[in-house]
C-alpha cells in the first residue's frame, strides 16, 4: 500500500479540523510534519488545532519560528474572529506578534493605509477611508512601507504601539479603522518631513481616537506625540509643548511617557520663559489657561467673549449715565446689582432714580464701599409709585403750559387727565413745585440706614 504523501496528510488534517475533530487533526499534522519539517501551512494549522485543544504552549511553539510565523498570525486572526473572547488564543496571538519582524508590521500597516487612500468609487475626490493626498505628495504602497518601517525602527516604543493596535483590533473582532490608519499615514509623512500632511492626518487620528468622556480631550498618547512632533517640525514650539506635556500626563507608566518627557524637555528650552514657567508650575492646565487668555486678549473687540448679561448691563449703564453722568463706581455697581424690573421702574421716573442715587451716595460717604455693598436698597411701594406718577404728570403739565404759550391750566390738566369738569383744579407754580422737590430730596428720601424712604420705601 502506497504511503500517504505530505499533501494528502495535510488535506486529511484540514478535513478533521473543519469537522472539529481537533485531536485527529493534531495527530495528522504532526505526522505530516515528520515527513516535511517546517512546512508553514501545516505548522500554522497544527497551531490552531493545538489552541482548540487548549495546548497553548505547543501552539505558541509552532508559531515561534519566523519562517512560518506569518501564516500562523493569519491563522490566529481567523481564530480570534471565530472565537472572540478566547483568552488563551488572545495571549498566544500577542506572543506571536512579539516575535514578528518590524518589516511585517510595516507591510501590514502600509497595505491598509494604501487601500484606505484609494479613490472612492462614488467620488474621485475622496478616498475610501482617508482623504486623498495631493498627487504630487502621494506615496505608493512600497514608499509607504519604507517610510513606516523607518518610523518603527526609530524607537522601540513605536513598534510596541504598532503591535498593540493590531492586537486590540483583532481581539475586538474588527479591522483597524480610520484613527489607526490616519496615525500611520501621519507617521509616514512625518518620516518624510512633510509636516503639513502629517499634521492633517494626526488631527484625524486624534479626532477618531479614544477621548475622555466629559472634556473630550484625547487619551491617545502616541497620537498626541505625533501631532506635537509635526508642530515642532513647523516651528510652532508652544502648542507642540502643550500636546507633548498632555501626552506625558496621560499615563506616567506607559512607554510613550519617555518620548513625551524627552519632547517636553527639548521644547522647554525653545519657548519663552513664561510658557516654560506655566508648565513647571501648573502643568498642562496652567499653560492652556495662559494661551487662552492671550488669545482672548489679542482678539478684536467685537470677537472678544462677553460676560453673562453684558448687553443688559451696558444698556442700563447708559440709561443711568444719561441722568447721572458722574456717578462713583461703587454707586453704579450697586444700581446694576438691583433687580432688573425694580431698576427699570426707577429709571422711568427721574424723581425716583434721583432719590435712590442720593441715598446711595449718602451710604457710600458714611459707611464706605463695604457698607454700601451690604446695604439693601429700599423698593418702591405701590402708593409711592402712584405719588411719583402724579408728580411727574404735574411736571409734564406745567411744561406743556409753557410750550402752549401759557394756556389755561384747566385745559392743560384735562389734556393730562388731571383736570376736573368744574374747573376747580389748579396747577402749582414751577417755583412751588421746585420747593416741594427740594423738600422731598432733603427729607423724604430717607436716612442713610435705610430704615425709611418716604418716596422709595
Amino acid at each position: 500500500m502506497e504511503a500517504p504523501t505530505v499533501e494528502s496528510l495535510k488535506l486529511s488534517g484540514d478535513d478533521a479540523l473543519r469537522a472539529s475533530d481537533y485531536e485527529a487533526a493534531l495527530e495528522i499534522y504532526t505526522h505530516a510534519l515528520d515527513e516535511s519539517p517546517g512546512d508553514p501551512r501545516i505548522l500554522s494549522n497544527r497551531s490552531l488545532a493545538a489552541f482548540k485543544l487548549g495546548f497553548f504552549e505547543k501552539a505558541v511553539s509552532d508559531a515561534d519560528n519566523r519562517c512560518h510565523l506569518i501564516p500562523a498570525l493569519r491563522t490566529y486572526k481567523e481564530g480570534l474572529t471565530a472565537c472572540p473572547g478566547a483568552q488563551g488564543l488572545a495571549a498566544a496571538t500577542r506572543l506571536a506578534l512579539d516575535e514578528a519582524p518590524c518589516t511585517w508590521f510595516a507591510a501590514y500597516w502600509s497595505k491598509l493605509v494604501d487601500a484606505a487612500q484609494q479613490p472612492h468609487p462614488m467620488s474621485s475626490r475622496d478616498g475610501k477611508l482617508l482623504k486623498l493626498v495631493p498627487k504630487q505628495h502621494r506615496f505608493c504602497q512600497a514608499e509607504l512601507q519604507d517610510l513606516v518601517n523607518g518610523f518603527l525602527i526609530s524607537n522601540t516604543w513605536w513598534l510596541e504601539e504598532a503591535k498593540n493596535l493590531i492586537w486590540n483590533a483583532w481581539t475586538e473582532k474588527r479591522t483597524p479603522g480610520r484613527a489607526e490608519l490616519a496615525f500611520f499615514r501621519a507617521a509616514a509623512y512625518l518620516q518624510a518631513t512633510n509636516a503639513e500632511q502629517a499634521q492633517r492626518d494626526s488631527l484625524v487620528a486624534l479626532s477618531y481616537g479614544p477621548k475622555e468622556p466629559i472634556s473630550g480631550n484625547s487619551t491617545w498618547a502616541a497620537a498626541l506625540i505625533i501631532y506635537s512632533s509635526t508642530l515642532e517640525l513647523k516651528g510652532e514650539n508652544v502648542p507642540a509643548l502643550l500636546h507633548a506635556a498632555r501626552a506625558a500626563e496621560i499615563d506616567p507608566d506607559a512607554g510613550a511617557t519617555t518620548l513625551a518627557i524627552e519632547a517636553v524637555d527639548r521644547l522647554l528650552r525653545r519657548v519663552p520663559e513664561h510658557y516654560a514657567d506655566a508648565i513647571r508650575s501648573g502643568g498642562v492646565e496652567r499653560l492652556h489657561t495662559v494661551l487662552k487668555m492671550e488669545k482672548e486678549r489679542d482678539l478684536p473687540p467685537f470677537l472678544k467673549p462677553k460676560p453673562k448679561y453684558y448687553y443688559y448691563y451696558e444698556w442700563m449703564r447708559k440709561r443711568i449715565e444719561a441722568r447721572h453722568p458722574q456717578l462713583p463706581a461703587p454707586v453704579m455697581d450697586k444700581l446694576l446689582t438691583m433687580d432688573a424690573n425694580e431698576l427699570d421702574l426707577l429709571l422711568q421716573y427721574p424723581v425716583a432714580i434721583d432719590g435712590t442715587v442720593h441715598a446711595l451716595e449718602q451710604v457710600l460717604e458714611s459707611k464706605g464701599e463695604e457698607g454700601l455693598a451690604t446695604w439693601t436698597v429700599p423698593l418702591l411701594s405701590w402708593q409711592q409709585k402712584k405719588d411719583i406718577e402724579e408728580i411727574e404728570q404735574q411736571r409734564q403739565g406745567q411744561q406743556l403750559v409753557l410750550e402752549q404759550g401759557g394756556e389755561e391750566p384747566n385745559k392743560v390738566l384735562k389734556l393730562m387727565g388731571k383736570g376736573s369738569e368744574s374747573g376747580g383744579s389748579s396747577v402749582k407754580s414751577i417755583s412751588e413745585e421746585d420747593d416741594e422737590d427740594a423738600n422731598t430730596s432733603s427729607s423724604d428720601v430717607g436716612d442713610v440706614d435705610g430704615s425709611r424712604l418716604t418716596s422709595l420705601d
